[in-house]
């Protein structure tokens, strides 16, 4: 199992928007095996597009066994950051096919890369605030617990401790 398919207790396309929301944000922080046409040479690769029911889609596991088991054989392969490959199939207009088989298959067209590296790159406006800081609404901290307990455990080790609070 890895950290996509424990965010996976349903498919990704029968999730909740919630869970498909930290289905996403993993997947963009997630190392990515993609399949390449060759080796790569130089800095330069392609990446293999299959046509999938009139779309197109690269393949991509969160590891290269599992991209070796599902083409049975070892392929040449590129490790990326799951928002560094979005970012490229969204200039192709391509779409993702990650984890075919496992509890994370998830496949994403072109329409939902464009909105992911949307949100990817989405930025608060600066500006000046006072704030008082609060307990959190009871509500909120019901609904971001457990994304937040996961997202703290890939720093083990590298805090000591996190607050949720809410402002006014």
């Amino acid at each position: 199992m890895s950290a996509l398919d424990d965010l996976a207790p349903v498919p990704f396309h029968d999730a909740d928007a919630p869970q498909r929301a930290r289905m996403l944000s993993r997947l963009a922080d997630t190392e990515l095996s993609v399949a390449l046409l060759r080796e790569p040479v130089h800095d330069a690769v392609e990446l293999q597009i299959f046509d999938l029911d009139g779309a197109r889609v690269a393949l991509a596991c969160d590891g290269e066994d599992r991209l070796a088991d599902f083409f049975g054989q070892v392929v040449a392969y590129a490790a990326l950051p799951g928002r560094v490959l979005a970012g490229l199939l969204k200039a192709d207009g391509a779409g993702l096919l990650v984890n075919p088989g496992h509890p994370s298959e998830m496949l994403l067209d072109a329409t939902m890369l464009d909105w992911l590296t949307g949100a990817l790159q989405a930025a608060p406006e600066t500006g000046e605030a006072h704030l008082r800081l609060t307990a959190p609404d009871a509500d909120v901290a019901g609904v971001l617990g457990l994304p937040l307990a996961e997202r703290l455990a890939d720093l083990r080790g590298l805090i000591a401790g996190a607050a949720l609070v809410g402002s006014r």
